[in-house]
């Protein structure tokens, strides 16, 4: 009875020391106005492109310092606080040159950077972060269709694609609403439902799709299916926080 007490107490110290790791390096509110420069940008929307970007300017400016001095094993986040530093200036220039495609890569790139440092240190329950990795799938799925060459894919490894969609998909849906409000804890959990059940009808559609085995009879339901991804991806954009305390990870 003494050794199961004792390997329940260093499992339970385990982990609550994991649980502790999983807060560390998310930063809710540079990714919501990121995402909203990238939506923007998607929507050539030039009026919120500024009002975004000159957000996202001024919530790096007040934590890049914090960044830098964060300890990650096998990174140097000082370094990746001044690279990321002249991303945000290209950022600004691409916005000036009004070349807004580029200035939607550079807002994903800026994303995709801490995805990835996230990823390397197994920091894998970030709400947005398990979003993406099913719309990273969902642009190969995307580019597939919409391709006359069918992206030079077989009908084998399409259907291997769309199943790691929708599997990364479902580890996505099945977060509990508490597990995005620590994180985002303005979100309109009644809209975020309604992105979802747009998702599974629209993802619904493109699989009744396959049956006729005409590649032109995929794109409608696919391209609906992107359009309520980035609805998803809205709603974080425009989760506001409902208290003076900050997000976990921002702290």
């Amino acid at each position: 009875m003494k050794h199961i007490i004792y390997i329940s107490f260093f499992f339970l110290v385990g982990l609550s020391q994991d649980t502790l790791a999983q807060t560390r390096l998310t930063y809710p509110s540079l990714d919501k106005s990121l995402l909203n420069v990238w939506l923007a940008c998607e929507n050539n929307d030039i009026e919120v492109i500024t009002l975004s970007l000159e957000k996202t300017e001024k919530v790096w400016d007040n934590i890049k310092g914090k960044i830098s001095r964060e300890k990650v094993e096998h990174f140097d986040m000082n370094l990746v606080s001044k690279d990321l530093d002249q991303l945000m200036k290209l950022m600004r220039n691409s916005y000036v040159k009004k070349d807004y495609e580029q200035l939607k890569s550079y807002a994903y790139h800026f994303l995709w950077e801490f995805r990835s440092i996230r990823q390397c240190s197994f920091l894998e329950t970030y709400p947005l972060d398990l979003l993406f990795n099913a719309y990273d799938l969902y642009t190969e799925i995307h580019y597939t269709i919409h391709d006359e060459m069918f992206g030079l894919r077989e009908w084998t490894d399409f259907e291997d694609l769309v199943n790691d969609f929708i599997c990364e998909y479902e580890a996505y849906d099945l977060i509990h609403d508490e597990e995005i409000m620590e994180s985002f804890s303005g979100m309109d959990f009644t809209s975020h439902q309604n992105s979802k059940d747009k998702v599974a009808n629209c993802l619904h559609n493109l699989l009744m799709s396959f049956e006729s085995g005409y590649q032109r009879d995929f794109t409608l339901p696919c391209d609906e299916l992107g359009h309520a991804l980035l609805e998803m991806f809205d709603n974080y954009g425009k989760s506001i926080n409902t208290s003076p305390v900050m997000s976990k990870g921002e702290m």
